[in-house]
C-alpha cells in the first residue's frame, strides 16, 4: 500500500511538471504580409504585454538559425524587412538565453508563424492538347499565393516566322481574363501543321504569377489531304491513259493483219 502511494504521487509530480511546462509554452500566434513588405514581431506572449529591456533577447527561426534582414528593437521585437518568399516560418523570442539553452526550460517568449503572401506560383499538371485549328490547354492549381485568384491569363503565337520573315504577335484569348474556377479553355484560330507556343499564369491582388510555357504543333488539314488525295490519284490515271494512247500510236506495221480480198476488191473499184 505504502509502495502504491508513493507511486501514484511520483506520477502525480511528473503530471503537474509537464502540465506547468506545457502552460508556459506561448501559443503560436499567425503573421502574413505582402511580398517584399515590413513586419515587426513582438517578444511577449500573447497575454502580456510588458517589454523585456532589461533581458537578454534571442530571437531563431525553426529550421534555420540565421536571419535575414533583422532588427531587434530596445524592447526586444525583431523587425524584418523586404520579405521574401523564402522567409517564412515559425519565429521564436528567447528571453535570458543561457549556456545550453534549448526551448524546454521554458524561456520561449514568442513563437510567430510568418506567411509570405505572393503572386501564385507556376501552375501544375499544365498539358496541350492540340488539333487542327484549335488547342485545348488544362491546369490544375497548387497555391493561390495567400490571395485568392482573381483570372488566368493565355498568350500565344507561332514559333517559327510567317512567309516574310517577321515573328508571330503575342496573341490572347477570348475573353482575355479567364474565370479563376476554368481549369481548361480552348484556344481557337489557329493554323494547322503550325508550331505554337502558349504562355499560361494565374493572377491575383499582388500581380502576374510564375509564367508555365510549353510548346504544342497543330495537326495537318483533313481536307487538304483529301484534296491532295484525289489530284494525285487524278494524276496517276491521267499518266495512265497518255501511256496508253502512246503505244497505241507507235504499234509497228509488220504487227498489221493483210488486207483481205474483199478489201482489195473494194479498193480496186
Amino acid at each position: 500500500m505504502v509502495i502504491r502511494r508513493i507511486i501514484d504521487i511520483f506520477l502525480l509530480t511528473v503530471f503537474a511538471e509537464g502540465f506547468c511546462y506545457a502552460s508556459d509554452i506561448p501559443e503560436l500566434q499567425e503573421r502574413a504580409v505582402d511580398l517584399g513588405g515590413n513586419i515587426t514581431l513582438p517578444c511577449t506572449k500573447s497575454d502580456e504585454s510588458s517589454a523585456v529591456n532589461d533581458s537578454i533577447v534571442s530571437w531563431v527561426r525553426e529550421g534555420r538559425e540565421e536571419i535575414r534582414r533583422r532588427r531587434i528593437q530596445p524592447d526586444g521585437a525583431l523587425v524584418l524587412t523586404d520579405l521574401e518568399r523564402e522567409d517564412a516560418g515559425i519565429y521564436l523570442c528567447t528571453v535570458d538565453s543561457r549556456p545550453g539553452f534549448s526551448i524546454e526550460n521554458g524561456d520561449v517568449r514568442a513563437r510567430i508563424r510568418v506567411e509570405v503572401r505572393t503572386p501564385p506560383p507556376a501552375l501544375v499538371n499544365v498539358t496541350v492538347r492540340p488539333s487542327t485549328v484549335l488547342a485545348l490547354l488544362m491546369w490544375d492549381v497548387a497555391e493561390d499565393g495567400g490571395y485568392e485568384i482573381t483570372h488566368f491569363t493565355i498568350r500565344f503565337r507561332q514559333k517559327y516566322p510567317s512567309d516574310d520573315g517577321q515573328p508571330d504577335t503575342w496573341r490572347s484569348t477570348l475573353p482575355e481574363h479567364i474565370s479563376p474556377t476554368a481549369r481548361q479553355v480552348d484556344v481557337y484560330h489557329l493554323k494547322p501543321n503550325t508550331t505554337y507556343i502558349f504562355r499560361l499564369w494565374a493572377n491575383n491582388q499582388l500581380g502576374k504569377g510564375v509564367v508555365t510555357e510549353m510548346e504544342a504543333t497543330t495537326s495537318h488539314d483533313t481536307q487538304e489531304i483529301a484534296v491532295a488525295v484525289v489530284m494525285g490519284t487524278l494524276l496517276m490515271l491521267a499518266i495512265g491513259t497518255c501511256y496508253l494512247l502512246y503505244k497505241e500510236c507507235h504499234i509497228p506495221s509488220t504487227n498489221r493483219q493483210p488486207p483481205s480480198k474483199q478489201e482489195i476488191t473494194e479498193s480496186a473499184l
